[in-house]
């Protein structure tokens, strides 16, 4: 998720620099963080061997996340808020 932020970071200065090709690359990363919201759950919920991980609480603070939870970092979305 935070990989995600700063990618799109970086974007937001190669787009003042005018470095369009990195703008362009940097803002597509960013969006990397639609790979962890399952729908189904209503969460971002860490994968296995490309599966969902299970089970998944997501109230759980374990190896999949660092101090937070799934709770935390579904909300961890700033740079991508519709207009």
């Amino acid at each position: 998720m935070e990989y995600a932020y700063d990618d799109w970071c970086i974007a937001q200065m190669a787009k003042i620099l005018g470095k369009k090709e990195d703008y362009q690359y940097f803002m597509k990363r960013s969006q990397n963080w639609k790979n962890l919201y399952n729908p189904k759950s209503g969460f971002m919920q860490p994968r296995k061997n490309g599966n969902w991980y299970e089970p998944f609480d997501p109230r759980e603070v374990n190896n999949n996340y660092t101090e937070g939870n799934s709770w935390h970092y579904s909300y961890s979305v700033q740079q991508d808020i519709p207009d």
